[in-house]
């Protein structure tokens, strides 16, 4: 499957990573359909200044 992956400032990369499996009882496996950043003042500062 096709991921995106934060791997720092500038640095967001689509990468292929292995189908995730559940291994506790606790968790659950969510899939995101659409995204979006809605406020650049702050989501964008960790992009930029990390």
């Amino acid at each position: 499957m096709r991921a995106m992956v934060y791997r720092g400032a500038h640095k967001i990369r689509v990468e292929e990573k292995d189908i995730p499996a559940i291994e506790h009882p606790n968790e659950a496996i969510v899939r995101v359909d659409l995204a979006a950043i809605c406020r650049p003042g702050k989501v964008l500062r960790s992009f930029r200044d990390a």
